[in-house]
């Protein structure tokens, strides 16, 4: 499976308003979250374990998720636990 199918799926899962990007290509430790207002971390949470479900072996990998989001001071991002 690839990274980009894995990105579709967490897309399909939180909201086409969402950008799912990871911290690198080839070998990502790290899901990142992109949205204009922030989203709830049982959102995100209940995400990562359904695609964690159906790409166990990928998303072992994944130690980090954030979530980035824009508020009143700018750019703001938060780590949600796994």
């Amino acid at each position: 499976m690839s990274w980009t199918e894995i990105s579709r799926v967490l897309t399909e899962l939180v909201g086409p308003d969402t950008r799912v990007a990871f911290d690198d290509d080839a070998n990502p430790t790290e899901l990142h979250f992109h949205r204009h207002d922030p989203l709830t971390a049982d959102l995100v949470r209940d995400a990562v374990a359904r695609a964690a479900a159906l790409h166990p072996q990928e998303m072992s990998a994944i130690t980090g998720v954030l979530v980035c989001f824009e508020d009143a001071l700018g750019a703001t991002r938060r780590r949600i636990a796994i």
